[in-house]
């Protein structure tokens, strides 16, 4: 018999070996087609998709004052429901309401919107944030444009826009007078002049005021009888299309011993969608008055995370002062809706901890 060389033996102790596990290469092949299904399928897992043929609305050219209005197409060509979560116009002269929130694949929906030009001139650019479960695109804008005009009327030209009566004695019945002049073609007529409980107003003379000419509304308040601050308005409304309606702020404030008491304007704030990829930081102006009759001491401020205010706490605002102070977004920690509360500690005995809520919307990018 002959004999068997090394490397012989080694050949045969190789194979041997082989054939008693021969599941590792079957096994390993497995485990790579089976992941490359789970990729697949993780690929073609139902979502939605939202789509508006036509994303742009131009209105044209249209008068000073009038509302327009128009309907978008949305579709749903995902394979699982849409959802319109919100939808943010970006200014307030834009109403838009959805036939329908959930949309089935392939279903289609509308959003009826509307446009008030009263008080816009020229050429117009407006927004429409929709905000759905979209993986890919969460948020996609709408454009309103087109191009406002102002017919020849009369114009309204009025001093002062405010009045500021200072400090008063109980009692004491401050007046003011207001010059309107028609600055326009056609008789300026004040339709309405609204006044509150504290005031009255006399215009002189009555009736239309021609082109080119004037007339003066005084204004008095009746004798003020409570300590504080005192704020109120008179609502002018006219036929002059690019003002109807015009405010004028009467402030000021009557002697007396009253606790400090804090009026804080505004006592909210939305500062919209800001964008992650492209973050500029939203900010606002808040404003703190003393309406009491002694020092108001602003204690402390609470501020949430991801925003900064510019105030350095404590802070003594007097009787009839006020204060302001700066407060903005400054790190967009996270996305989609976002609900935050600041709070204000002050020694005002009804109003100690005030609360301001703080609502908007981060997106991670203009393309979301």
């Amino acid at each position: 018999m002959k004999k068997i060389s090394r490397m012989a033996k080694f050949f045969i102790t190789v194979c041997f070996l082989f054939l008693l596990n021969p599941a590792d290469g079957a096994q390993n092949d497995y485990n790579a087609s089976d992941a490359k299904g789970a990729v697949q399928s993780d690929q073609t897992q139902p979502a939605p998709k939202v789509m508006f043929p036509e994303p742009v609305w131009d209105f044209g050219k249209i008068k000073q004052g009038e509302k327009v209005s128009h309907t978008y197409r949305v579709i749903n060509s995902g394979t699982a429901d849409l959802v319109i979560q919100q939808i943010r116009p970006s200014c307030g002269c834009t109403a838009v309401i959805p036939t329908k929130n959930v949309l089935a694949p392939s279903e289609t929906g509308y959003l009826e919107t509307t446009f008030d030009s009263a008080g816009r001139d020229g050429q117009q650019l407006k927004k429409i944030y929709v905000i759905t479960n979209d993986p890919v695109q969460g948020t996609f804008e709408l454009d309103i444009k087109g191009s406002i005009y102002i017919p020849p009327g009369p114009r309204i030209a009025y001093h002062p826009n405010a009045w500021d009566f200072g400090l008063q004695e109980i009692d004491a019945t401050p007046s003011t007078e207001i010059v309107i002049k028609n600055e326009g073609i056609g008789d300026l007529e004040l339709t309405q002049i609204q006044i509150s409980h504290l005031c009255s107003a006399t215009l002189t003379p009555e009736g239309a005021i021609a082109p080119g000419k004037e007339a003066v509304l005084k204004v008095s308040l009746l004798p003020l009888k409570k300590p504080g601050v005192v704020e109120t308005y008179v609502n002018i409304r006219t036929n002059d299309t690019t003002k109807p309606n015009i405010p004028v702020r009467i402030l000021g404030y009557v002697k007396g011993n009253l606790p400090p008491a804090v009026l804080l304007t505004p006592t909210e704030w939305d500062f919209g969608i800001v964008y992650k990829d492209a973050f500029e930081p939203p900010e606002t102006v808040f404003y703190v008055r003393n309406a009491g009759g002694e020092d108001l001491i602003f204690e402390r401020i609470k501020v949430p995370y991801g925003f900064t205010s510019d105030i350095e706490t404590p802070v003594t605002i007097g009787p009839g002062k006020e204060e302001k102070f700066v407060f903005k977004l400054i790190n967009p920690f996270q996305t989609g809706t976002v609900q935050q509360y600041l709070f204000l500690y002050t020694n005002d005995p009804v109003h100690s901890v005030r609360r301001v809520n703080i609502y908007g919307y981060i997106a991670e990018n203009k393309s979301e």
